[in-house]
């Protein structure tokens, strides 16, 4: 490390001596020295030199942290212990003695402008090297602090190096978030659905956040959360009728508005925001509830009547028309603005215009003449509309009487009035109804009906009020009149005409009463009379008894027609019938005789006839034969039976066979015909056939008969009689026989119940043809 000049003995460094580095502070050398002498040889001697390095300012101190990234919250006070700084140097002495100073500052502001500042937020301790807070940091303004540390020692001259530190300004919340009004105010329409925007408010947060990390030193609160915001509603909102967007502050419809029962909201807004502990600030918010036209026009009476003379518009020469008014509707809306402006119309009833309302004030008047003859009736409607968006009305009803005047005379239904009654009637009955009209009303329309100029009086009255004509007496049979005629006035009841009459009308009218003959006379007398011998003459044979049941008619008249009917009288009003010559059986053996009773009536004559019959002399045997036709019992041969075969069985066939007979008088002669005594009857039976051989018409039993005498020649005739018997039932009918031939058909329907449950060929009935004693 040293070095010496052996000529000289200076001692001189060899190298560079660094006491810094090596440690060194001073040497301890031990000088030798040796002479030239060769006897005894060179001598020597030593030295020690001690030589002392003295320090020399030859470094720099040394920070132990260089450019250092740092954080601090804006929220911490002056004085605030930010770090320490430190720095070393190996000199001694002045030289290592170390003074920290701030070389410069730098503030990088939020918007990225940076700037060295003359003022120091940071102070330094020069000895200890302690970073204080000088002055507020703010991270609203600045993002980061750039300091400049200095470390010098005291050398001569000093040395000096320096260190840089950025603080990072961490944001705490120390703003509280601001709305950008302090009151909005905003319109929403009446009714608008939910969910339908009405305002968004905005709030601001001066507060920016950071991207400090929680384990720097010195960082508060350093949360991005500090500027994000919440909104709500906190006051006024009656009835939840609003809501709002937590994050976005947009405000909705939540709920019924109804600008009629609240017009106007005032509400509470706070904005708070995330950060700790949260801050946050209000502010209102007015919501003024604009008409939406929810509401129809309300009449204050929505049905008025009116009554208005029917002359009631006049029209006077050279002047203005004069009108006459009859009511004024009124509507109000609880909707504003033009919602609520009204006005009105006729809308219904008035096809002639004969009515005007005023627009604007609902009244009403008539323009026009009115005819209530024509027309004696309004029923106007009308409208009262608003001039809203959509438009709303409603409608009221006007009901106009038009009163009468005068002016028209009753008018009859009918030209005239030709009338009829029954000669039957009875008190009080009712002819007919005179009817009149008149087109006036009230009393001018009222009418009264009279008689003018008649006979009818005391037989017939007319109700003055409901023109209704009626008997006024108990019978109108064999009344000295038929026909009735007379004047009927019609006069109403108004005012006094021009002259101080009523207004009246008059027709001619005449009533018939009429004939009634409605029943036939009735005829009761004996129809058969039997006279076994001589009839003298001037024999009264029988009373004949004939009334009619009319009650007007006078009585009956008989009279008598027939073959041989002058051999009889008949007297027409006692009804006495009487012979006119004596009867005898040589000349005429049976009468048919007619009795016919004719009425009085007098427009329809009405008669009845019935039959007499009388017979002159003794009944004789008959015969009797069993016609075609029938169909259970079917027809039986012409035979002559004899005492042995009374009684006996007989076989019979089915129509188209052999032995029927087809006819009913073709065969009657004296080779086919039965010739029996009347007592015992002649009994011929016959077999009950099967229900599905026999025709469907075929349950009837025909028996033609003839009466003869034991001469075989035609005899009068009697009333004969067919007997029809079957498993102990019977059926019988009878016939008359004809007083030219004597001969007769009796027709007897079998009942379907004999047949039931017959099969095959199965029993027998019995027929039996007898005459009367």
């Amino acid at each position: 490390r040293f070095a010496i000049n052996s000529q000289t003995g200076a001692i001189y460094a060899a190298r560079s001596l660094d006491r810094d580095i090596s440690g060194y502070t001073s040497y301890n050398l031990t000088v030798l020295v040796v002479d030239g002498g060769t006897v005894p040889g060179p001598l020597d001697a030593t030295v020690s030199v001690f030589i002392f390095l003295e320090d020399v300012n030859d470094n720099r101190p040394d920070f132990t942290r260089k450019n250092q990234d740092r954080s601090i919250s804006e929220n911490e006070y002056v004085g605030y212990v930010a770090g320490t700084i430190l720095a070393t140097d190996p000199d001694r002495g002045e030289n290592r003695s170390i003074v920290y100073s701030i070389k410069t500052t730098e503030l990088t502001y939020v918007n990225g402008t940076k700037e060295e500042i003359n003022y120091d937020i940071f102070d330094v301790n020069g000895t200890s090297g302690v970073v204080t807070l000088a002055s507020r940091v703010n991270r609203e303004l600045f993002t980061t602090v750039t300091v400049t540390f200095a470390a010098s020692d005291e050398g001569r001259p000093p040395q000096g190096s320096t260190t840089i530190y950025t603080y990072t300004v961490c944001d705490y919340n120390d703003n509280i978030p601001r709305f950008t009004q302090l009151e909005y105010f905003a319109n929403i329409v009446e009714n608008s659905p939910d969910n339908t925007p009405v305002f968004t408010v905005n709030a601001r947060d001066a507060d920016l956040g950071s991207s400090c990390s929680n384990s720097l030193p010195g960082l508060g609160n350093a949360s991005n959360l500090n500027f994000e915001l919440r909104y709500s509603i906190v006051g006024g909102n009656v009835g939840m009728v609003f809501a709002i967007d937590a994050v976005t502050g947009n405000i909705t419809v939540n709920g019924l508005l109804n600008r009629e029962n609240t017009s106007l909201y005032t509400v509470n807004l706070s904005v708070t925001d995330l950060g700790t502990p949260p801050l946050s600030s209000q502010s209102v918010i007015v919501i003024n509830i604009t008409d939406g036209n929810d509401h129809s026009p309300v009449f204050l009476n929505d049905s008025l009547t009116a009554s208005i003379p029917e002359n009631a518009v006049s029209f006077p020469q050279g002047g203005a028309a004069r009108f006459s008014h009859l009511v004024t509707f009124s509507a109000t809306d609880n909707d504003i603005g033009t919602n609520g402006f009204i006005y009105y119309e006729i809308t219904a009833g008035d096809p002639d215009s004969s009515f005007y309302i005023g627009r604007k004030n609902g009244s009403v008047t008539v323009v026009k003449d009115l005819d209530r003859e024509q027309q004696g009736f309004y029923e106007l409607t009308i409208t009262a509309f608003d001039e809203g968006l959509p438009q709303r009305s409603t409608d009221a009803t006007l009901d106009v009487y038009v009163l009468d005047a005068n002016e028209e005379p009753p008018n009859f239904t009918l030209p005239a009035y030709n009338l009829e009654v029954p000669e039957t009637a009875l008190l009080g009955a009712v002819v007919d109804v005179i009817n009149a009209t008149d087109t006036d009303s009230g009393e001018n329309g009222r009418i009264t009906y009279t008689f003018v100029n008649s006979n009818a009086s005391g037989v017939f009255i007319l109700n003055n009020r409901t023109g209704e004509i009626t008997t006024n007496v108990t019978s109108l049979c064999r009344m000295d009149n038929i026909t009735y005629g007379f004047t009927i006035r019609a006069a109403d009841n108004g005012a006094f005409d021009g002259v101080g009459q009523l207004l009246f009308s008059e027709i001619n009218a005449t009533i018939v009463v009429y004939d009634v003959n409605e029943q036939n006379p009735v005829i009761s007398a004996p129809q058969t009379f039997i006279y076994p011998s001589l009839v003298q003459n001037q024999t009264l044979i029988t009373t004949i008894n004939s009334s009619d049941l009319d009650p007007c008619d006078t009585g009956v008249t008989l009279s008598l027609s027939g073959v041989n009917s002058d051999d009889f009288s008949l007297d027409p009003i006692t009804g006495r019938l009487m012979t006119v010559r004596s009867l005898s059986t040589d000349r005429v053996r049976s009468y048919e005789l007619t009795v016919t009773s004719q009425d009085s009536g007098s427009f329809k004559i009405r008669q009845s006839t019935t039959q007499i019959n009388i017979v002159v002399g003794m009944r004789v045997p008959i015969s009797y034969s069993i016609a075609a036709g029938g169909g259970y019992l079917q027809g039986v041969p012409a035979f002559t039976p004899t005492a042995g075969q009374v009684g006996q069985e007989m076989t019979y066939f089915r129509p188209g066979t052999s032995n029927v007979v087809n006819s009913v008088f073709s065969t009657l002669t004296a080779s086919n015909t039965l010739r029996i005594a009347p007592d015992p009857p002649v009994d011929i039976r016959g077999q009950l056939l099967s229900a599905s051989t026999l025709w469907p018409d075929t349950r009837d039993v025909r028996v033609a008969m003839q009466s003869v005498d034991v001469n075989n020649h035609a005899a009068d005739p009697g009333l004969l009689y067919v007997d029809v018997v079957y498993s102990g039932m019977s059926a019988n009918a009878s016939c008359i026989p004809s007083a030219q031939s004597f001969r007769c058909v009796a027709q007897v329907l079998l009942p379907e119940t004999w047949f039931a449950g017959v099969s095959g060929s199965s029993g027998t009935a019995a027929i039996s043809v007898r005459g009367e004693a």
